[in-house]
């Protein structure tokens, strides 16, 4: 397999992980916020869409996700997570490439 396409592999299965903690964070801090202020339904948002439903039921929380939300933003963060390795690598690249000139001319 080619080095470019395990790299992009790496970063992907990278990214994935990256969002499913950071919605999973998110959950956790939308549970703590329902137990807090108790109401009977508390609704977990991610950059203004419902990513997962907390209903009171016998003073406990029941959670449903929304499961095409929270696939949406997994998508997005991931893009989002490679792009920036992909720009940052590029651009050490880059920096990496300029000296080596500098030391070549000198």
């Amino acid at each position: 397999m080619n080095r470019k396409i395990k790299r992009l592999m790496i970063r992907i299965g990278l990214g994935i992980l990256v969002a499913v903690v950071l919605l999973a964070i998110i959950i956790a801090i939308g549970y703590f916020t329902a137990y807090s202020k108790t109401p009977d339904h508390y609704e977990v948002k991610f950059l203004g869409s419902k990513i997962y439903d907390l209903t009171r039921q016998e003073g406990e929380y029941v959670g449903t996700a929304n499961n095409a939300q929270m696939g949406f933003w997994t998508i997005v963060i991931t893009i989002v997570f490679v792009l920036i390795l992909e720009v940052v690598s590029a651009f050490k690249k880059s920096k990496t490439n300029q000296k080596s000139n500098k030391d070549e001319l000198q």
